[in-house]
């Protein structure tokens, strides 16, 4: 069903669909955003079950390492990081960071490029969107363990809004250079 959009969006027009204003085509975002809506909806234990625990586990492994270069020692629990000050968190499902890691493949994927730009777009982005994915876990893992009352909002508010922006800047990043590309 992707490929078929793809198609179907690079033979409508020779860069991103777009209006007689210019402006880009509300069916492109429409179509990412219902698939946010739809991961969002169903990206959760009632539907997963232990399908992401061994992601989960690595990410949270990782993320003891990075913390380890920076002095912060923690302690892995499975998914669970524990600080010697009586800090735990969880790496749930949702701080994969897959959620946005589809989002921005599918955007993508449906960008009318050619597949060797899209094949960069998507090494780039992929290892970019990971990184800074870590570098969120790291900062909440610090702040849980000596700032805890900036935990709660740097973690609802801050950090998922910076990555649903970071996403954006990628996937617009990109399609920047593409179009360059195109010149």
């Amino acid at each position: 069903m992707i490929q078929k959009i793809a198609q179907h969006t690079a033979t409508s027009s020779s860069e991103v669909s777009t209006t007689s204003e210019g402006s880009t085509s509300w069916h492109y975002f429409a179509i990412i955003g219902v698939l946010g809506l739809f991961l969002a909806l169903f990206f959760r234990d009632p539907y997963l079950g232990t399908t992401l625990h061994p992601i989960q586990t690595g990410i949270a492994s990782i993320t003891t390492a990075l913390l380890g270069i920076f002095d912060i020692q923690v302690i892995q629990k499975g998914t669970i990081l524990v600080h010697s000050g009586g800090f735990a968190c969880e790496i749930t499902p949702g701080c994969t960071g897959i959620i946005p890691l589809v989002l921005y493949i599918v955007a993508v994927l449906m960008y009318p490029a050619r597949s060797a730009q899209k094949a960069w777009g998507l090494i780039l982005g992929i290892v970019f969107l990971v990184g800074f994915n870590f570098i969120r876990l790291v900062h909440l893992v610090y702040l849980g363990a000596y700032h805890p009352s900036w935990f709660d909002v740097m973690h609802w508010v801050v950090w998922q809004s910076l990555i649903a922006l970071t996403v954006v800047a990628a996937w617009w990043a990109w399609t920047g250079w593409v179009r360059r590309k195109a010149l």
